[in-house]
Parts: C-alpha cells; sequence; structure tokens
C-alpha cells in the first residue's frame, strides 16, 4: 500500500475545515430565516470548491426549497440534530 501523501491530507483538511465551523455555529443560529441563510452559506462554500455544473445546479434548486415553509422546517430539524448530536458528544483521550 502507498504511503499516504501527508501534504495532500493536510491541505485537504485546511480547506474544507471552515465547513466544520459553519456547521457548527448552525446549531447556535436562531431558527427560521437566519439558519436558512447559514445553511445557504455552507452550502454555496461546498460548491464553490468544485468545478462541476452539477452542484451549482442542486445548489440553486437547495435554494428555492430552503425558502419555504417546509424548507425552513427542514432546516431547523437539521441544524437541531447537529446540536443534539454536539451536546451529546464527549472527547476523550
Amino acid at each position: 500500500m502507498p504511503a499516504p501523501n501527508l501534504r495532500r491530507q493536510v491541505t485537504t483538511l485546511l480547506d474544507w475545515f471552515p465547513v466544520i465551523g459553519m456547521v457548527t455555529a448552525l446549531a447556535d443560529t436562531p431558527r427560521g430565516v437566519p439558519r436558512v441563510v447559514a445553511t445557504l452559506q455552507i452550502l454555496r462554500f461546498v460548491a464553490a470548491k468544485t468545478a462541476m455544473k452539477q452542484d451549482d445546479e442542486l445548489l440553486a434548486r437547495l435554494e428555492a426549497i430552503c425558502l419555504t415553509n417546509e424548507g425552513k422546517a427542514l432546516v431547523d430539524y437539521v441544524a437541531d440534530q447537529i446540536q443534539s448530536v454536539i451536546g451529546n458528544s464527549t472527547v476523550t483521550a
């Protein structure tokens, strides 16, 4: 098995690290429109990391969905689940 390219792995981690902070902050964002805005920022960040046309199309559809009442409820549900996982997690050394 070839040795992992540590530099590439660290670079990838650093490129995607902001998503961890954004998702963590999402759980503490007020429900409704503020959470939708935060969610769309995360999705835009992820979509900007690729040159794929499909994720841009998906983003446009998700933006439209998130602005509906059902979409807002879904965003709140997901953020609440994230908050539940983060609140129940423990760090062991």
